[in-house]
């Protein structure tokens, strides 16, 4: 169904039944939930941190996130400035992580390629990166750029890339390319189980910014990678550190900064 054919079908549900309140669970996967957000469908309009963390509009009122997404140990990480909706806390622990039905764990072939790794150190590190093009900003490839001149041979890089087929998947891999030159991999868009099996070659993962990974760190821990995160002000970011702390990974690994990430 096209876009303006969803948007009109919902305001037209909406004009008949006059809701008090509309609720998105995220905006901004589908192009129709950016089109519906822009409109004024209730008189109160509510959202949880999605894609984007905030609308940057006028009709949405309320953001709803976890208290613990927000700060850590009443030390907040949140930069208020940045969202433009009411913002709401709700407990810690309201917004639970479940594993997914189809559960994964690192295989019999990766742990035979850590016991090979392990016996020849000369092996270079294998960096994972997996995001939607739409976080694989320029800040972000600017810092991969970065890394990849201070180690030009001593890393390998491989990028999946959700969505992108085709023009898409050739257009991407040049841009990326064009910042590590061949010293990378770049995967057209795979299924899951086989997305799952592919990350087991990585070492360590990198979580973009300002945009975050969130649910992908689930897919990193399943293959058994741990990683490095940026603590800054925006929202997908602070979940991305929160989650951090939830699975005891080491505060270590967690940037104050972009001079930092690079550093760690």
């Amino acid at each position: 169904v096209a876009t303006i054919e969803q948007v009109r079908s919902v305001h037209a549900w909406c004009r008949k039944h006059h809701p008090a309140i509309v609720y998105y669970p995220s905006i901004g996967m589908g192009v129709h939930t950016v089109a519906a957000a822009s409109i004024r469908l209730a008189p109160l309009q509510v959202m949880t941190q999605g894609h984007p963390a905030t609308t940057g509009g006028s009709c949405v009122d309320v953001l709803v996130t976890s208290a613990d997404y927000a700060r850590i140990d009443d030390r907040w990480l949140l930069d208020q400035r940045l969202i433009t909706e009411k913002l709401e806390l709700v407990p810690q622990g309201s917004m639970i992580w479940q594993t997914p039905a189809q559960k994964s764990g690192p295989s019999h072939d990766r742990a035979e390629r850590q016991r090979i790794r392990a016996a020849q150190p000369s092996l270079i590190p294998q960096i994972v990166i997996s995001a939607s093009p739409m976080k694989l900003g320029a800040p972000f490839l600017k810092l991969c750029s970065h890394i990849w001149n201070h180690t030009k041979g001593k890393a390998f890089w491989h990028f999946f890339v959700a969505d992108t087929r085709g023009a898409l998947h050739m257009e991407v891999a040049r841009t990326i390319q064009n910042h590590l030159g061949k010293d990378c991999m770049v995967y057209p868009h795979l299924n899951y189980k086989d997305y799952l099996e592919a990350l087991e070659v990585g070492d360590i993962f990198l979580t973009p910014f300002p945009f975050g990974n969130s649910n992908t760190l689930y897919d990193y821990c399943a293959a058994g990678l741990i990683g490095v995160n940026l603590m800054s002000g925006e929202l997908s970011c602070c979940v991305d550190t929160s989650l951090f702390h939830r699975l005891g990974f080491p505060s270590a690994l967690i940037a104050a900064d972009v001079g930092e990430y690079a550093e760690i």
